[in-house]
């Protein structure tokens, strides 16, 4: 297996919060457009799903990049790669306003809808002014250590001197995206299923780590709520981990949605608790009580279907 942590080291910490990098830390906590993810020794810097900055520790400085597949044939203004102070990160945060501008003319040329979806799934969750009981908070973004998962999350469930959560991954699945073969949801229902069923310590480390990154980003102020008097005692609770499907812009009563949602047989899957993400009104807010069984999904699509809804 791969390493399993993603969360950053005290000196990467301390150096977005009190170091070269808190200039950088400041311009995200300004722009809820774009979202900061850890990746272990680096951060990934995202807008409109793509990674507008990769920034990576090395001894006595940062590496700064971008990916150009988020971009394509689309112009990115150039900026100091080495970080070795504050002015130099300075140079990107300036020039932001233009790399974004970059990644959009990309993005009415290519249209990645889907991504787009997920980075707005994130900053509708983690930006809750008040954390309440079945809140569902992101934790990190592209989990791609068990094939490639969209999001990892953490279900709170009270809120009373401790906060218990559950644990869940979620794969989120456009109309107009492939959710079959090899990027398909049953693949990541096979992969998750054996990582769990035959990689046990491995899974308690990927717990623990999630558990550091939501502390870590409760630290530099990444989600918008306030509980610090009780977030040394996180725990997430020994069950089954939820998979959570996120279906989104299907016709409803499109027999492909129907039939996708039927093609999960879930005794094949032992291991995981799979649901199905309904909203009851429009908006990216996830609910623990708004997360369907297969059946209960189903009958939601026939009532809904019948004009039961």
């Amino acid at each position: 297996m791969k390493k399993i942590a993603r969360s950053l080291d005290d000196s990467f910490i301390y150096d977005l919060k009190y170091g070269i990098l808190k200039n950088l830390l400041r311009r995200v906590h300004k722009d809820s457009t774009i979202d900061l993810q850890m990746r272990n020794n680096s951060i990934d810097i995202y807008y409109r799903g793509g990674v507008i900055l990769h920034l990576e520790q090395k001894v006595g400085y940062y590496n700064a990049s971008i990916n150009q597949k988020y971009f394509g044939k689309e112009n990115v203004v150039k900026f100091k790669e080495k970080i070795i102070n504050e002015n130099d990160i300075q140079e990107w945060i300036e020039l932001v306003s233009k790399i974004k501008e970059a990644r959009d003319f990309h993005y009415s040329t290519k249209n990645t809808v889907e991504r787009d979806f997920m980075q707005l799934t994130v900053r509708t969750n983690n930006y809750e002014k008040e954390i309440v009981k079945n809140n569902i908070i992101i934790t990190d973004v592209e989990y791609d250590f068990i094939g490639k998962i969209d999001l990892l999350a953490l279900i709170l469930t009270r809120t009373q001197k401790k906060l218990d959560t559950e644990f869940a991954f979620i794969e989120g699945k456009y109309a107009t995206s492939s959710s079959t073969g090899k990027s398909g949801l049953v693949k990541h229902l096979s992969d998750i299923q054996e990582f769990i069923s035959n990689h046990s310590d491995e899974f308690t480390l990927l717990k623990d780590d999630t558990k550091k990154i939501f502390k870590q980003k409760m630290e530099l102020n990444l989600y918008n709520f306030d509980i610090k008097h009780i977030e040394r005692e996180l725990t997430i609770e020994d069950a089954k981990p939820k998979f959570i499907i996120l279906l989104a812009d299907y016709k409803i009563s499109d027999s492909n949605l129907k039939d996708l949602i039927e093609s999960i047989n879930e005794d094949d899957y032992p291991k995981l608790d799979i649901r199905f993400s309904i909203s009851s009104l429009m908006g990216y807010r996830l609910y623990k009580n708004c997360l369907f069984t297969k059946l209960e999904t189903l009958e939601y699509i026939k009532n809904f279907s019948n004009g039961k809804i």
